[in-house]
């Protein structure tokens, strides 16, 4: 019999050792994790607080050149315009101020081939005054040079030729619908 209670109090010892052990793993781990937030806070405000004065540059700089373009666009046209090099390598080397009008931006939001239309003829106006992102406009009569927009990429997946004359407003990705849409933009 004794054995028996050597075995129960040696086995009970084994899974109190155990589960100290689990428990100061986990406290280490959630210490780990809490001041991982932390950081990660720290830095979230650190790169608003960077974005916040990139934008305030930007917006000092806007009211000193005499050349503006603003750029309507989602993630691609990030990509073409900083990693590709097209702001660094052709706009600025034209003399142009190349701001970004994106996502959370209204101005920005809504790329597709069938609000482009819509856009230009009821946005015009915050189109031309925007300054920064986000959502940041010339009050003073400022207005943007050039206009460049861009659909995003998956507007490239054209169903089909469509029926003509088209429609700039219909969400279907035809030709002749965006043969519409540029047709009809070419009044703006």
């Amino acid at each position: 019999m004794n054995r028996l209670w050597i075995c129960v109090l040696i086995v009970s010892l084994l899974t109190n050792a155990a589960g100290a052990f689990v428990a100061y793993r986990y406290w280490k781990l959630k210490g780990w994790f809490g001041e991982a937030q932390t950081q990660l806070a720290e830095a979230m405000t650190a790169v608003k607080g960077l974005h916040q004065t990139v934008n305030n540059l930007i917006g000092q700089l806007d009211k000193q050149v005499d050349n503006r373009l603003v750029f309507l666009h989602h993630s691609v046209g990030e990509g073409i315009l900083t990693s590709g090099g097209l702001r660094d390598m052709m706009l600025q080397d034209l003399g142009l101020l190349v701001k970004s009008a994106t996502y959370g931006d209204e101005i920005g939001d809504d790329t597709d081939m069938n609000h482009w239309l819509a856009k230009f003829t009821e946005r015009m106006r915050d189109i031309l005054s925007f300054s920064y992102h986000p959502d940041n406009y010339h009050l003073d009569g400022t207005t943007n040079d050039v206009v460049m927009f861009k659909s995003c990429f998956p507007n490239s997946d054209i169903i089909g030729e469509g029926t003509a004359p088209g429609d700039p407003s219909a969400p279907e990705k035809t030709i002749t619908n965006y043969k519409a849409t540029f047709r009809s933009l070419k009044a703006e």
